[in-house]
């Protein structure tokens, strides 16, 4: 993400907030083409004409679009790396499968979380393809590969600068501690959520004794694991918390028109995504593999908000699948009313 401003700031300028927010904007309007295929592959191409018209206007992707966040780049990465996963299916294509590694490698650069991803594609794979499992352990390893390829260098230059390995960023530990403490798991007002480690008392004072960001983030991570292990009998109650957060279409932000837009949104929303996921398990026309192409991208994100914490931020991630799942119920509604009308013309009028 940084790398991506730095780009617009040396195109049009240093600190040209307006150029940033037209490329967000410009990001999530190039969202609606992946999600568009996504739909047309899989049904046909009204379903993707409905995703992509409802990726252009759902509020909660619309929200993060204007505002300078991650979630939009990576939203865009997560998405083109589950199309290429599709097409390198459907086409028994290692080119689709390196460039589906690929996206999801720069998706992890913007978001770490991302990299968690790659083992659940990896085995969805292996599954998919078990009939042939020399070709599927091909591809799987084609991804993984590429997966590593943006990570590797920045991996180094973290090396260079700090002097000790680190993969992504130092601020995992932070956002790990500060999603598991007593605080969240005992205080409704946060259950479920994250808090700034600051109000940790004497541990964050051990961790800002260290000199090196590095340390600081791992003795954040294992304060986070202490937790964790010492709260075993209250994890699920915690894991419970936390997806509910991910959910729920009540947010608990300042913003009470953030609130209301988005709890009226996906609040009306989730029960044509529901039932769009019903069709999708149900529909014979869809195979197995298509399912868990589409299923991973949220399997994945849920884990990770399990992990970490839950939040409407991290749901508009996966939202734009979500609205895929949303368009087949729409588009197998229409259909229905559709077939209605015939019967309906052809009935004698009375007089």
């Amino acid at each position: 993400f940084p790398f991506a401003l730095a780009i617009i700031y040396w195109i049009a300028g240093p600190n040209n907030f307006l150029a940033a927010r037209i490329m967000f904007c410009l990001t999530g309007a190039l969202l609606c083409l992946p999600i568009f295929l996504i739909g047309r592959t899989l049904v046909n191409e009204r379903v993707g004409l409905l995703s992509a018209l409802g990726v252009a206007i759902y509020p909660n992707i619309l929200y993060y679009n204007i505002h300078f966040s991650s979630e939009p780049l990576f939203t865009l990465l997560l998405t083109c790396a589950t199309w290429f996963w599709l097409c390198a299916w459907k086409h028994d294509s290692l080119r689709n499968y390196s460039i589906s590694g690929l996206m999801l490698g720069l998706a992890a650069l913007t978001r770490p979380v991302a990299f968690y991803f790659a083992p659940l594609i990896a085995v969805g794979i292996i599954w998919i393809g078990r009939r042939q499992l020399s070709r599927a352990l091909t591809a799987t390893a084609i991804l993984l590969i590429t997966v590593t390829l943006p990570i590797v260098p920045w991996a180094f230059r973290n090396y260079k600068a700090h002097d000790r390995w680190l993969l992504f960023t130092s601020n995992g530990g932070s956002t790990f501690w500060g999603a598991n403490n007593e605080i969240v798991l005992n205080e409704p007002q946060f259950n479920g959520q994250w808090i700034s480690t600051e109000r940790m008392g004497n541990q964050k004072n051990d961790v800002k004794a260290l000199s090196n960001e590095v340390d600081r983030d791992r003795l954040e991570w294992q304060h986070g694991t202490q937790f964790i292990r010492e709260h075993l009998d209250n994890l699920p109650r915690l894991c419970w918390y936390k997806f509910v957060e991910l959910w729920t279409p009540i947010c608990k932000t300042p913003n009470q028109k953030f609130n209301s837009i988005i709890g009226l949104s996906y609040g009306a929303a989730i029960p044509f995504m529901l039932w769009g996921i019903w069709i999708l398990v149900r529909d014979p026309k869809l195979s197995a593999a298509e399912i868990i192409i589409l299923l991973v991208p949220i399997v994945g994100s849920v884990l990770s908000c399990l992990l970490f914490y839950g939040s409407a931020r991290f749901r508009s991630t996966f939202e734009p699948i979500m609205l895929v799942f949303a368009s087949m119920s729409i588009s197998h509604l229409l259909e229905n009313l559709s077939r209605l009308k015939p019967q309906r013309a052809s009935q004698p009028s009375i007089h």
